[in-house]
């Protein structure tokens, strides 16, 4: 049975936290799933607010606005992005909005990670869009066209149905639905069709080349040549355009880069420090400990484990 969600103002929720608040499982069902989907519509706007989880956002219908980080984009039918872990977000709607999510738990990520990654586009979809949207004021990636779109409306349908159903969990069917709706985004944002999008002053194409270089090689010396190169551009020009679309300077997103991973490692694993600073990039854990406090105003080894409030 399907239960009214009400997301507060700012509040985190977890994945089993937002299961609880659209259904009632067992214990033994709710160790079986790895996502859920839902229809939300007629109950706007939302509040700004974050999660634990990664979600797909597709836009079924209607407009609206989304909201995330600081920044905020009207959003019609045929839009899809990806929400990132521990992102303040929320919508206001204008005409019938519908918006499909598909929540994702850690554990779709643990066993499907390699078909993931080999997806090309993956990582320009998960990580660098959506860093790019709450940084940036520039929509990159076009809206699906109609006819493609009535495939996605297709797709998300057969998905809620599997998800409805009482009968049966329909994990499997549910992730290989899944997994070929990712790989179909994931084809669109590397496809010849956004090219530089509405503001041709920007060579969007080769700029995002330089990101997906940073995201794959965020642990490796990455210098402001090696960027030039790639993207065939001078230093200038790499500059001025990198900052128009990013908001800051490959250096500062190579930095935001190595905390948002070091970030990850610090709550997924027990590496030690100085084993996180190795891989993600740092000079050494002095190094590491310096950045992360500049960034967070957190020491790493609070970040893992908060300590306790002041009464």
């Amino acid at each position: 049975m399907t239960q009214s969600i009400n997301i507060q103002n700012n509040y985190i929720y977890s994945f089993q936290e937002a299961l609880d608040a659209k259904y009632f499982l067992s214990d033994e069902q709710k160790k079986q799933v790895m996502l859920f989907c839902y229809f939300h519509k007629n109950d706007f706007p939302i509040q700004m607010h974050s999660h634990e989880f990664y979600e797909i956002n597709i836009i079924a219908e209607g407009t609206g606005r989304h909201y995330i980080e600081n920044n905020s984009y009207p959003i019609t039918s045929g839009d899809f992005f990806i929400i990132p872990p521990n992102v303040r977000h929320g919508y206001s709607e204008k005409n019938a909005l519908d918006i499909f999510h598909i929540i994702l738990s850690d554990k779709f990520f643990l066993r499907y990670r390699d078909e993931l990654r080999s997806m090309h586009g993956f990582s320009l979809l998960f990580n660098i869009e959506p860093r790019l949207r709450a940084k940036s004021n520039l929509k990159i990636f076009p809206n699906i066209s109609a006819n493609d779109f009535m495939f996605f409306l297709s797709e998300i349908g057969k998905l809620y149905k599997l998800n409805q159903s009482t009968e049966n969990m329909h994990e499997t069917e549910k992730c290989i639905k899944t997994l070929n709706l990712i790989c179909e985004f994931s084809g669109i944002v590397t496809s010849n069709k956004y090219g530089a999008a509405e503001h041709s002053s920007i060579d969007i194409r080769q700029i995002t080349k330089v990101l997906s270089y940073i995201d794959n090689n965020y642990n490796c010396k990455i210098t402001l040549n090696d960027l030039c190169r790639l993207s065939n551009m001078s230093r200038s020009t790499l500059l001025s355009q990198f900052h128009t679309l990013c908001n800051c300077s490959p250096t500062e997103y190579i930095q935001s880069v190595r905390i948002d991973n070091a970030k990850k490692m610090l709550a997924d694993t027990d590496f030690s420090i100085a084993t996180i600073a190795q891989e993600c990039g740092f000079y050494d854990s002095s190094h590491f400990t310096k950045t992360f406090f500049q960034k967070t105003r957190l020491l790493p080894k609070d970040y893992r484990t908060p300590p306790p409030r002041k009464k």
